[in-house]
Protein backbone atom coordinates (compact mmCIF):
# COMPACT_ATOMS: atom_id res chain seq x y z
CA UNK A 1 0.00 0.00 0.00
CA UNK A 2 1.34 3.75 -0.91
CA UNK A 3 1.12 5.69 2.24
CA UNK A 4 1.34 9.21 -0.10
CA UNK A 5 0.65 10.60 -3.51
CA UNK A 6 3.23 10.97 -5.40
CA UNK A 7 1.95 12.80 -8.37
CA UNK A 8 5.25 12.76 -9.96
CA UNK A 9 5.98 9.57 -10.45
CA UNK A 10 3.01 8.16 -12.01
CA UNK A 11 1.90 7.24 -15.05
CA UNK A 12 -1.43 8.77 -16.23
CA UNK A 13 -4.14 7.75 -18.01
CA UNK A 14 -4.96 9.53 -21.18
CA UNK A 15 -8.75 10.53 -22.11
CA UNK A 16 -9.05 12.55 -25.63
CA UNK A 17 -10.97 16.41 -25.96
CA UNK A 18 -11.78 18.36 -28.64
CA UNK A 19 -10.91 20.97 -27.22
CA UNK A 20 -8.03 22.88 -24.82
CA UNK A 21 -8.67 21.39 -21.31
CA UNK A 22 -7.68 24.47 -18.89
CA UNK A 23 -6.53 21.76 -16.33
CA UNK A 24 -4.32 18.82 -18.53
CA UNK A 25 -3.24 17.27 -15.50
CA UNK A 26 -6.46 16.39 -13.59
CA UNK A 27 -6.02 13.73 -10.11
CA UNK A 28 -9.44 12.35 -8.73
CA UNK A 29 -9.69 10.70 -5.43
CA UNK A 30 -12.48 8.61 -4.01
CA UNK A 31 -12.81 8.02 0.33
CA UNK A 32 -15.35 6.41 2.01
CA UNK A 33 -15.43 8.97 4.35
CA UNK A 34 -18.31 7.33 7.29
CA UNK A 35 -19.50 10.63 7.81
CA UNK A 36 -18.45 13.99 6.67
CA UNK A 37 -19.47 16.39 9.04
CA UNK A 38 -16.82 17.88 10.95
CA UNK A 39 -14.05 16.33 8.30
CA UNK A 40 -14.23 19.13 6.10
CA UNK A 41 -10.94 21.35 7.75
CA UNK A 42 -8.86 18.18 7.56
CA UNK A 43 -9.69 18.34 3.69
CA UNK A 44 -8.56 21.61 3.27
CA UNK A 45 -5.49 21.33 5.22
CA UNK A 46 -4.97 18.47 3.00
CA UNK A 47 -5.79 19.85 -0.05
CA UNK A 48 -3.24 22.12 0.10
CA UNK A 49 -0.70 20.07 0.87
CA UNK A 50 -0.05 16.52 -0.66
CA UNK A 51 -3.55 16.45 -2.48
CA UNK A 52 -3.54 20.06 -3.93
CA UNK A 53 -3.61 18.40 -7.58
CA UNK A 54 -6.94 16.66 -6.90
CA UNK A 55 -9.52 18.43 -8.97
CA UNK A 56 -12.71 15.99 -8.28
CA UNK A 57 -13.16 14.18 -4.73
CA UNK A 58 -15.74 11.61 -4.92
CA UNK A 59 -17.14 10.43 -1.79
CA UNK A 60 -18.94 7.57 -0.23
CA UNK A 61 -20.75 7.34 2.51
CA UNK A 62 -21.06 11.16 3.75
CA UNK A 63 -23.73 10.22 5.97
CA UNK A 64 -25.22 13.64 5.15
CA UNK A 65 -29.43 14.09 4.47
CA UNK A 66 -29.58 16.50 0.99
CA UNK A 67 -29.95 19.28 2.94
CA UNK A 68 -26.96 19.04 5.03
CA UNK A 69 -24.88 17.70 2.79
CA UNK A 70 -25.76 20.71 0.29
CA UNK A 71 -24.64 23.50 3.67
CA UNK A 72 -21.09 21.18 3.61
CA UNK A 73 -19.05 23.49 1.62
CA UNK A 74 -15.13 21.90 0.94
CA UNK A 75 -13.28 25.28 0.45
CA UNK A 76 -12.52 25.89 -3.51
CA UNK A 77 -14.90 23.35 -4.43
CA UNK A 78 -18.38 22.58 -5.18
CA UNK A 79 -20.48 19.68 -4.42
CA UNK A 80 -22.26 19.04 -8.29
CA UNK A 81 -24.30 15.59 -7.53
CA UNK A 82 -25.02 13.43 -4.77
CA UNK A 83 -27.29 10.86 -3.83
CA UNK A 84 -28.79 11.11 -0.18
CA UNK A 85 -31.13 8.53 1.93
CA UNK A 86 -34.09 9.67 2.84
CA UNK A 87 -35.59 6.87 4.99
CA UNK A 88 -33.16 5.02 6.21
CA UNK A 89 -29.26 6.35 8.22
CA UNK A 90 -26.04 6.75 6.42
CA UNK A 91 -24.56 5.53 2.88
CA UNK A 92 -25.18 8.26 0.18
CA UNK A 93 -22.26 9.35 -2.40
CA UNK A 94 -21.35 13.17 -3.59
CA UNK A 95 -19.07 14.52 -5.87
CA UNK A 96 -17.29 17.77 -5.61
CA UNK A 97 -15.28 19.78 -8.19
CA UNK A 98 -13.12 22.21 -7.66
CA UNK A 99 -13.88 25.49 -8.48
CA UNK A 100 -13.35 26.55 -12.17
CA UNK A 101 -13.32 23.21 -13.94
CA UNK A 102 -16.35 22.98 -16.00
CA UNK A 103 -18.73 20.44 -14.97
CA UNK A 104 -22.13 19.23 -16.38
CA UNK A 105 -24.59 16.85 -14.02
CA UNK A 106 -25.58 14.20 -16.20
CA UNK A 107 -29.54 13.60 -15.98
CA UNK A 108 -30.34 11.01 -17.96
CA UNK A 109 -30.68 8.83 -14.70
CA UNK A 110 -33.72 9.65 -13.31
CA UNK A 111 -34.75 6.92 -10.63
CA UNK A 112 -31.95 4.47 -11.52
CA UNK A 113 -31.04 4.73 -7.90
CA UNK A 114 -31.81 3.33 -4.66
CA UNK A 115 -31.00 3.44 -1.29
CA UNK A 116 -28.84 0.43 0.36
CA UNK A 117 -28.01 -0.94 -3.37
CA UNK A 118 -26.96 1.58 -5.68
CA UNK A 119 -26.39 5.18 -4.81
CA UNK A 120 -25.10 7.08 -7.52
CA UNK A 121 -23.89 10.35 -8.54
CA UNK A 122 -22.34 11.40 -11.35
CA UNK A 123 -21.16 14.16 -13.40
CA UNK A 124 -19.69 15.00 -16.97
CA UNK A 125 -16.64 16.86 -17.62
CA UNK A 126 -17.14 18.81 -21.09
CA UNK A 127 -13.24 19.69 -21.69
CA UNK A 128 -12.16 15.82 -21.09
CA UNK A 129 -15.26 14.39 -22.56
CA UNK A 130 -14.64 12.30 -19.44
CA UNK A 131 -18.24 11.05 -17.63
CA UNK A 132 -17.41 10.32 -13.84
CA UNK A 133 -19.28 8.19 -11.50
CA UNK A 134 -19.23 8.26 -7.44
CA UNK A 135 -21.32 4.62 -6.37
CA UNK A 136 -22.24 3.41 -2.71
CA UNK A 137 -23.82 -0.43 -2.24
CA UNK A 138 -23.88 -1.32 1.25
CA UNK A 139 -22.78 -4.95 2.75
CA UNK A 140 -26.69 -5.85 2.49
CA UNK A 141 -27.58 -4.41 -0.63
CA UNK A 142 -28.92 -7.27 -2.78
CA UNK A 143 -25.56 -7.68 -5.11
CA UNK A 144 -28.36 -9.17 -8.23
CA UNK A 145 -30.12 -5.59 -8.50
CA UNK A 146 -26.50 -3.74 -8.19
CA UNK A 147 -25.57 -5.58 -11.16
CA UNK A 148 -28.50 -5.12 -13.17
CA UNK A 149 -28.43 -1.19 -12.63
CA UNK A 150 -24.82 -1.11 -12.69
CA UNK A 151 -24.96 -2.74 -16.38
CA UNK A 152 -27.41 0.06 -17.89
CA UNK A 153 -25.66 2.61 -16.58
CA UNK A 154 -22.77 1.43 -17.97
CA UNK A 155 -24.31 0.90 -21.27
CA UNK A 156 -26.37 4.20 -21.13
CA UNK A 157 -22.52 6.07 -20.62
CA UNK A 158 -20.78 4.34 -23.18
CA UNK A 159 -23.34 5.56 -25.63
CA UNK A 160 -22.45 9.07 -25.48
CA UNK A 161 -18.82 8.37 -27.13
CA UNK A 162 -17.16 9.33 -23.68
CA UNK A 163 -14.30 8.18 -21.32
CA UNK A 164 -15.58 6.77 -18.32
CA UNK A 165 -14.45 5.90 -14.65
CA UNK A 166 -15.77 4.64 -12.16
CA UNK A 167 -15.56 5.29 -8.52
CA UNK A 168 -17.32 3.77 -5.07
CA UNK A 169 -17.33 1.29 -2.21
CA UNK A 170 -19.46 -1.92 -3.73
CA UNK A 171 -18.60 -3.99 -0.07
CA UNK A 172 -17.40 -6.78 -3.43
CA UNK A 173 -13.73 -8.03 -2.15
CA UNK A 174 -11.71 -8.13 -5.06
CA UNK A 175 -9.26 -10.26 -3.05
CA UNK A 176 -11.69 -12.95 -2.46
CA UNK A 177 -13.37 -15.07 -5.09
CA UNK A 178 -16.66 -15.61 -4.63
CA UNK A 179 -19.93 -15.84 -7.18
CA UNK A 180 -20.89 -11.87 -6.57
CA UNK A 181 -16.88 -10.99 -7.60
CA UNK A 182 -17.28 -13.66 -10.07
CA UNK A 183 -19.93 -12.03 -11.75
CA UNK A 184 -18.80 -8.31 -11.54
CA UNK A 185 -15.64 -9.39 -12.74
CA UNK A 186 -17.25 -10.85 -16.33
CA UNK A 187 -19.93 -8.05 -16.41
CA UNK A 188 -16.16 -5.93 -16.43
CA UNK A 189 -14.86 -8.04 -18.92
CA UNK A 190 -18.02 -7.47 -21.54
CA UNK A 191 -16.93 -4.22 -21.61
CA UNK A 192 -13.79 -4.08 -21.69
CA UNK A 193 -13.30 -2.87 -18.02
CA UNK A 194 -10.81 -3.26 -15.23
CA UNK A 195 -10.25 -2.19 -11.33
CA UNK A 196 -7.08 -0.07 -11.27
CA UNK A 197 -7.17 -0.74 -7.63
CA UNK A 198 -4.65 -3.50 -6.56
CA UNK A 199 -4.27 -3.32 -3.19
CA UNK A 200 -6.30 -3.55 0.47
CA UNK A 201 -8.72 -0.35 0.65
CA UNK A 202 -9.45 -1.27 3.91
CA UNK A 203 -7.87 -3.08 6.89
CA UNK A 204 -8.42 -4.07 10.60
CA UNK A 205 -6.74 -6.55 12.73
CA UNK A 206 -8.57 -9.23 11.53
CA UNK A 207 -8.78 -8.68 7.75
CA UNK A 208 -7.69 -7.09 4.43
CA UNK A 209 -10.44 -6.53 2.34
CA UNK A 210 -10.47 -4.48 -1.08
CA UNK A 211 -13.98 -2.93 -1.62
CA UNK A 212 -13.10 -0.12 -3.14
CA UNK A 213 -13.16 0.71 -6.69
CA UNK A 214 -11.61 3.05 -9.51
CA UNK A 215 -12.74 1.45 -12.84
CA UNK A 216 -11.28 2.23 -16.15
CA UNK A 217 -11.39 1.23 -19.63
CA UNK A 218 -8.66 -1.38 -20.38
CA UNK A 219 -7.04 0.32 -23.13
CA UNK A 220 -6.20 3.63 -20.96
CA UNK A 221 -5.17 1.46 -17.76
CA UNK A 222 -1.00 1.93 -17.27
CA UNK A 223 -0.74 1.39 -13.67
CA UNK A 224 -2.76 0.48 -10.51
CA UNK A 225 -4.35 3.65 -8.91
CA UNK A 226 -2.57 5.12 -5.39
CA UNK A 227 -3.84 3.86 -2.32
CA UNK A 228 -3.50 6.03 0.76
CA UNK A 229 -4.20 6.28 4.55
CA UNK A 230 -5.99 9.79 5.20
CA UNK A 231 -7.12 8.81 8.32
CA UNK A 232 -10.91 9.94 7.63
CA UNK A 233 -12.09 6.22 7.98
CA UNK A 234 -11.59 2.85 8.40
CA UNK A 235 -10.86 3.07 4.62
CA UNK A 236 -7.86 4.02 2.37
CA UNK A 237 -8.35 6.63 0.00
CA UNK A 238 -7.47 6.30 -3.80
CA UNK A 239 -6.48 8.22 -5.91
CA UNK A 240 -6.35 8.53 -9.99
CA UNK A 241 -4.52 11.17 -12.04
CA UNK A 242 -5.95 11.58 -15.79
CA UNK A 243 -4.25 13.39 -18.35
CA UNK A 244 -6.21 15.29 -21.48
CA UNK A 245 -4.64 14.21 -25.00
CA UNK A 246 -4.90 17.61 -27.20
CA UNK A 247 -1.62 18.84 -24.47
CA UNK A 248 1.39 17.56 -26.42
CA UNK A 249 3.63 19.40 -24.37
CA UNK A 250 2.20 18.41 -20.87
CA UNK A 251 2.35 14.89 -21.81
CA UNK A 252 5.74 15.27 -22.92
CA UNK A 253 6.50 16.61 -19.56
CA UNK A 254 5.48 12.66 -17.81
Amino acid sequence: MDSRFDEKNMVLPVVSSDKECKNPKLAVLHQNICSLRKKTTEFKVLLCSELKHVGVICLTEHWQSDHKLNCTNIVDFKLVSAFCRSSIEHGGSGIYVKDGLETKEISYFTGISKENIFEMSLIELPGYKLCIVCIYRSPDGQFDRFLNKLELAIQKLLMKDKSLILYGEWNIDFLHEDSNQKNLTDLMLRYNLVNTVQSPTRITKSTNTLIDVIIINKKYYMEPATVIELGFSDHQAQVLPVLCKNHASVIEEF
